[in-house]
């Protein structure tokens, strides 16, 4: 079934990977018999899978399987297994300079970006603003901004972490600008718009949030 989807769906050279989730397959050898059918047609085929198990992340971007969208899994739940198609991978390099371009300090515990993300998405995706009581070193409110929520702001009781916070936004936001006018400048439209994000990052002991909240 997935080399005649292959074959119909895709001309040229194909790449492909395979996944098994709730069931086990020997997937590069599967994916080899795959393989040999579709160069048996005059096919050109390469498959991702090194090994018998699910290719990862770094594995997916490299192989360019989010543009061709030639991912295909075995999925198992209860007694029905279903053929599924990956329609997007985690961006592990965006998330990786993401967290390397703020400013860091060793000693101060790092939020993964990833993590992040995660607990925003939790917490459910339609929020206009995001607010954090211990900044630190900025992640959060960077992802919130990356996320598309338009009021960003954040405060911590240490001043070198406000400072840090600060840092890290702007330099985000400048970085996310110079590569929202490349991509205007070849015809294409960004997917973040800043135009109206707002952001702010301020001194304040944790517990005293409520009380300067309801002054403020």
């Amino acid at each position: 079934m997935i080399a005649h989807i292959l074959s119909t769906a895709h001309d040229g050279k194909i790449t492909f990977a395979l996944g098994a989730y709730g069931i086990e397959f020997r997937l590069s050898d599967i994916g080899l018999r795959i393989k040999k059918t579709l160069q048996e047609k005059n096919y050109s085929v390469r498959l991702a899978n090194t090994e018998n198990q699910n290719i990862n992340a770094a594995s997916f971007k490299k192989a360019h399987l989010g543009k061709s969208g030639m991912e295909y899994n075995i999925i198992s739940i209860d007694s029905m297994v279903y053929l599924g198609k990956t329609l997007a991978c985690q961006d592990i390099d965006a998330y990786a300079n993401r967290d390397t371009a703020k400013t860091r300090d060793m000693i101060v515990g790092m939020m993964p970006p990833k993590l992040v993300q995660m607990m925003i998405n939790i917490s459910g995706t339609s929020h206009a603003s995001l607010y954090d009581p211990f900044c630190g070193l900025g992640t959060t409110l960077i992802e919130a901004a990356n996320m598309g929520i338009l009021e960003v702001s954040g405060s911590d009781l240490s001043s070198d972490m406000v400072r840090a916070s600060q840092d890290g936004l702007e330099e985000f936001i400048k970085t996310e600008l110079v590569w929202q006018e490349r991509i205007r400048a070849v015809g294409g439209t960004p997917a973040k718009d800043f135009s109206k994000l707002t952001t702010q990052v301020f001194h304040l002991d944790a517990r005293e949030v409520a009380e300067s909240f309801a002054k403020n």
